[in-house]
């Protein structure tokens, strides 16, 4: 009695995708098989000699072959014990000193089933079968390469994933957890096209999303060469697409990660199906000296320099040091487009993005905060208003003011003023004391002088704007001033 011939393709195999012998394996492609030749048997148990041979799936190669012995098997568990003698062969053979499943190819190293021809000076060209990885064999300084490649379509009707790994372990798993990623210093980064669109992004098994959209475009030109690399711009980094600042996500705590590697990382390519990429080269990003300032921004295209800077687009951009709001105006130009709004956020956290603090806050948060808006409406009405809820619990806008005609082609001073025991937004130097939507229980004023009381003097601000019309918000300035009411 024998039993043959039994194919394992480890990444399709729902039975080990979780296991350890699953996670070893996952890039190779085995034919396991297993032989039994029984000498004797009592309905129960079953014994002889078990030969386990693992061979190359693809060409037929023989990787590793043992017997073992006289091994006494339960005939009813006959299948999961023969598997589990597979298995623990199999172990061996990946993790065995001197017995490695890649082959190298000049410069590269990876599976059997990936080619690679050409040389950095005229380009690399990439070819590999589904779930194959090959990765540059040179150590390199992610914030002093540029990566430049062609990406080969998989058609406008179809789904393709493609990842490109930066790390310092070779053998880490494609999409590793997050223990993994931070002892392999790594950074993964995910090129999906789908259908018309193509999603660029970045995966973090730690985050309760896993896959963090970097940028999604419905134009990716496959007929071009790209280029990629990494810039601190003001103390952040960010991914930076053929010339382009990629400001939605922040990519700190993943290249912090990835700098602390001895002597660089290494970049891996590997695809869900399979995948082509053409003249990829590592060229030369010259070291560039960090612009540093006191903002912190995601999403907004910004100029300026130092402290001086300008936020246009959809984003959000935080001052890092507390403010005293009892001493201080606020000095700004807002530009919203119309029907859009600027909000400035007031808190006892500093946050970035939406990462600690909703992107618009109530002040029954657990927080110290509220979100005042300042919107654009009939192209010349500005409209002030507190985030909160209505009289029906519903979280709305509730109007403070409505001011016609404002000028928003002009800076402006906004300024809390205590007065009578209660806190009251000024703009311009007029304190708006009976706010229109305040209703019988004073909810705007019981709102701002609550968290004014609380945070006045260590308050935390931070700018966004409604991200489907965008803005841009100019002259930023906190000048420390006596205040004159007008």
């Amino acid at each position: 009695m024998k039993w043959n011939d039994t194919v394992i393709r480890y990444i399709n195999t729902p039975n080990v995708a979780g296991s350890d012998i699953g996670v070893a394996l996952q890039d190779m492609d085995l034919l396991i098989n297993v032989q039994m030749a029984f000498k004797a048997t009592d309905g129960t148990n079953s014994s002889g000699d078990l030969t386990v041979t693992l061979k190359d799936a693809t060409n037929g190669t023989l990787i590793y072959a043992e017997t073992f012995d006289d091994k006494t098997i339960a005939t009813a568990d006959l299948v999961a014990n023969a598997w589990a003698y597979a298995e623990d062969i199999a172990k061996l053979v990946v993790k065995a000193p001197g017995l490695s499943y890649e082959r190298q190819e000049g410069d590269w190293e990876g599976r059997r089933t990936v080619t690679v021809s050409g040389n950095n000076d005229i380009g690399y060209d990439i070819s590999g079968s589904a779930f194959r990885s090959t990765h540059y064999l040179q150590k390199l300084e992610p914030q002093n390469t540029t990566l430049s490649f062609k990406l080969e379509s998989a058609g406008s009707d179809a789904d393709n994933t493609i990842v490109i790994a930066l790390t310092e372990n070779r053998t880490m798993a494609r999409l590793p957890d997050a223990e993994e990623m931070k002892e392999s210093k790594a950074m993964v980064l995910i090129i999906g096209q789908k259908m018309s669109k193509t999603i660029l992004s970045l995966w973090d098994e730690g985050h309760k999303e896993q896959v963090l959209n970097i940028e999604t475009f419905t134009d990716f030109d496959y007929e071009a060469t790209h280029t990629l690399t990494f810039k601190n711009e003001y103390g952040n980094w960010y991914l930076v697409l053929d010339g382009k600042v990629l400001r939605n996500l922040q990519l700190n705590q993943y290249m912090e990660q990835v700098l602390t590697a001895e002597e660089g990382v290494y970049y891996r390519f590997t695809g869900w199906q399979d995948y082509t990429f053409k003249k990829v080269q590592f060229l030369n990003t010259p070291a560039a000296t960090s612009a540093t300032s006191n903002w912190e921004a995601v999403g907004y295209e910004m100029s300026g320099e130092g402290d001086n800077l300008s936020f246009e687009g959809k984003g959000y951009a935080s001052w890092k040091n507390p403010i005293d709001l009892t001493k201080t105006t606020i000095k700004l130009q807002f530009e919203p487009g119309n029907n859009g709004w600027v909000q400035i956020a007031i808190a006892d956290i500093p946050t970035i993005g939406t990462d600690s603090l909703d992107g618009l806050i109530l002040p029954e948060s657990e927080h110290n905060a509220i979100s005042i808006l300042f919107s654009r409406e009939k192209e010349t009405d500005l409209c002030l208003r507190l985030y909160g809820l209505s009289d029906n619990d519903k979280a709305s806008g509730r109007l403070i003011a409505q001011v016609k005609n404002f000028n928003f082609d002009v800076p402006h001073d906004v300024r809390f003023v205590e007065k009578n025991g209660n806190y009251y937004i000024a703009l311009d130097g007029k304190i708006i004391e009976k706010p229109m939507a305040d209703g019988d229980n004073k909810y705007i004023t019981t709102a701002i002088t609550d968290c004014l009381k609380n945070i006045s003097k260590n308050a935390y601000l931070r700018f966004s704007d409604e991200q489907k019309y965008g803005t841009k918000i100019t002259n930023i300035s906190f000048v420390e001033e006596t205040f004159a009411e007008q």
